[in-house]
């Protein structure tokens, strides 16, 4: 008998009011993008037009039911593991490497989704204040003074 989850992949807006979220620079696979940091989420995604544009890494079965937020379905093509890369701001303050599983998933309104499962593996620290969040891999903590804040307002 297989077993299937339903977790809840996506960050609750509430349209009337204005808010911020938070995204980071980094590399999946090699190529630059945006990783959006997604506390509401309990995994972390991406989505199925960016993993195209990866290497050839092949999608494993997921029995995973995701749906956002707001209960809508997302589909999902499967999960990989990735390669990536995220740089502190000097060389004191290093960068931060490890290979993380996906969800690939269709209708995802980012390339990059960093959900809990991320977050908590490598005990993060967001400094909202300050911009600031700091991860730890096996040998230290990285802390990454890039933090972009964006008004939802302001996204395509």
């Amino acid at each position: 008998l297989e077993r299937t989850t339903r977790k809840t992949a996506a960050a609750v807006n509430d349209q009337g009011k204005e808010g911020n979220q938070l995204f980071l620079a980094g590399k999946i696979e090699n190529k630059y993008t945006n990783l959006f940091i997604d506390c509401g989420s309990g995994i972390s995604l991406i989505s199925n037009a960016f993993y195209r544009q990866l290497s050839n890494k092949r999608l494993q079965k997921s029995t995973a039911k995701l749906q956002t937020a707001n209960q809508q379905p997302l589909q999902v093509m499967g999960k990989v593991k990735l390669n990536i890369s995220i740089h502190g701001t000097s060389r004191r303050e290093g960068k931060f490497e490890t290979c993380f599983e996906f969800h690939v998933t269709e209708g995802l309104s980012h390339e990059v989704l960093l959900g809990m499962d991320f977050l908590e593996r490598h005990n993060a620290i967001i400094d909202t204040k300050n911009k600031k969040l700091t991860i730890e891999d096996n040998y230290a903590a990285v802390t990454i003074h890039k933090l972009i804040s964006m008004n939802q307002n302001s996204l395509t």
